[in-house]
């Protein structure tokens, strides 16, 4: 996947969460400090990358434990060179063009996360350049975006792809209810893509294979 990754060679790479906890990152296959890419490297946090438990109530007791954990991923994707947003903008620059990249903390009603605040997040974007939203869970697309921001692309995670896909032919319908389990989705001016992850929520999972877009 990193191979395939740095030999697309990408201008920018995101990152929409589910990697590890901070303290777990050092006992896993380095990923985010053998990618490669121009503009560098972007992610935003999700669920698991707070511990391995179901909610959040379990993985934070207070308000201060959660600040902990989030500085100490921030500081733990920094040394591996990438920026974790967590409620906040960047702003890249290539070739004339500027590009608003704006992430969410972890919206997750399900495991009671609900650490993002797209409005924080969006100040940084302006009129001038072309706002691209980070978030781990593909459902702020449809709750706080289609509609009512002018984000013109949103990148997510979370899904698995719906976990199974049930093949009708060429088509592969994914069982969860989400919107946009895998793959692009659409309305008026708004795309939002969920990428297909590597990881299981359990040990079934059958067309729904990990997946790497590649956006133009």
């Amino acid at each position: 996947m990193i191979a395939a990754v740095n030999d697309a060679r990408p201008d920018l790479v995101a990152c929409t969460g589910d990697l590890a906890p901070a303290g777990k990152l050092g006992e896993c296959p380095e990923i985010l400090g053998r990618l490669e890419a121009r503009l560098g490297t972007y992610a935003v946090a999700g669920n698991h990358d707070f511990g391995t438990r179901e909610l959040a109530s379990a993985d934070w007791a207070s308000p201060g434990a959660r600040d902990r954990d989030v500085a100490a991923l921030r500081e733990a994707y920094a040394a591996r060179g990438a920026r974790l947003l967590v409620n906040q903008a960047a702003t890249v620059e290539r070739g004339g063009g500027r590009l608003t990249l704006i992430g969410t903390g972890v919206f997750d009603e399900h495991h009671g996360y609900r650490d993002s605040d797209l409005d924080l997040a969006c100040g940084g974007l302006d009129g001038n350049s072309v706002g691209i939203l980070l978030t781990h869970n593909p459902e702020l697309w449809d709750l706080e975006v289609v509609g009512r921001r002018p984000i013109v692309l949103t990148l997510a995670g979370h899904t698995h792809g719906g976990q199974i896909g049930v093949e009708l032919g060429r088509c592969t319908r994914a069982w969860r209810g989400w919107s946009c389990a895998a793959g692009p989705a659409s309305t008026g001016r708004a795309i939002s893509s969920s990428t297909s992850t590597a990881g299981s929520a359990c040990t079934a999972r059958r067309s729904a294979p990990a997946s790497r877009p590649r956006w133009r």
